[in-house]
């Protein structure tokens, strides 16, 4: 079910992208309890990142790209993930940043990178 409910939100955005308002304040918020769910699999899990490029690619103002990536790295800063979890988020930003605009992407990783930096030399 999850995989035709996420399916349809995307058919949704495509065909009318009025609805993203309704989306983002309804919709969204349960997909972000789906995301960091670590029985998500299968169909699911791989319509996830779809929903994500969909949501993306429609460039809502305050519901764009920061917002959407912002969204998901906060889940990763509040709460303990087991590794299904986190994989799952990871698949969904990787699908933000493959259908962002060039800047934002290379902003991202430019991010990504300065993190890991940041985290190695805290360890040492």
């Amino acid at each position: 079910m999850s995989h035709l409910s996420l399916r349809l939100v995307e058919a949704v955005i495509a065909a009318d992208e009025k609805s993203l308002t309704t989306v983002q304040a309804q919709i969204y918020p349960k997909v972000l309890e789906l995301v960091q769910s670590n029985l998500l699999q299968g169909l699911a899990l791989e319509s996830l990142p779809l929903l994500y490029s969909a949501l993306v690619a429609a460039n809502a103002k305050k519901f764009g790209f920061n917002e959407l990536l912002e969204s998901l790295l906060n889940i990763t800063n509040t709460k303990t993930l087991l590794k299904q979890s986190q994989s799952s988020i990871a698949q969904c930003v990787a699908a933000l940043c493959v259908n962002a605009k060039e800047d934002q992407r290379k902003e991202t990783v430019e991010r990504f990178i300065d993190e890991v930096k940041k985290a190695k030399k805290e360890t040492v």
